[in-house]
């Protein structure tokens, strides 16, 4: 707060402003350590992909990095591919490669939240099941609801294994 004859001018965070004081910065550190001290990272080659015209896209990053540009697509990216293809290992890798770009410029790039579906089972909405995992990873408080209108905008959701979740 700076106090000046005749008006008060308060100043805030990034953090305290636009994502209601919520400190994201230890769970996208780990996301970058998980992967980077794992040894798939040490042996990972760049993915490649298609499009939905069939254009190939190598390294596959290029082409998701286009796609959430794309403000007619919503955002929501479907990646397909054969079990044991590296969707995971790719999620993983991308979600590190976000997590360090918001790290470097939280002006520019949204907040990446990994969520691994994997024998989950949704008996609540899923805003508040990312709420309860990022609250598991180390964001905000057990009142917070963490993932709500005003910081919804501010995050990629990336839900990894819709394919093996437990009916």
């Amino acid at each position: 707060v700076i106090q000046c004859r005749d008006s008060t001018l308060h100043l805030t965070t990034y953090r305290d402003f636009v994502l209601g004081g919520l400190n994201f910065d230890h769970y996208l550190t780990s996301l970058i350590h998980e992967w980077e001290s794992s040894e798939t990272s040490k042996e990972y080659i760049d993915m490649a992909g298609r499009d939905e015209q069939g254009r190939l896209f190598r390294p596959l990053d290029e082409l998701i990095d286009r796609l959430l540009r794309e403000p007619e697509r919503r955002n929501c990216i479907a990646l397909l591919g054969d079990f044991g293809s590296g969707k995971t290992t790719f999620l993983r890798r991308y979600s590190s490669v976000l997590a360090r770009r918001h790290l470097e410029n939280p002006f520019l790039h949204r907040i990446p939240v990994l969520v691994n579906l994997r024998d989950c089972e949704f008996d609540e909405p899923i805003d508040v099941f990312v709420s309860s995992q990022l609250r598991r990873s180390g964001v905000g408080r057990d009142q917070d609801h963490i993932y709500n209108s005003q910081i919804a905008p501010k995050i990629i959701l990336i839900l990894d294994a819709l394919d093996e979740m437990s009916l």
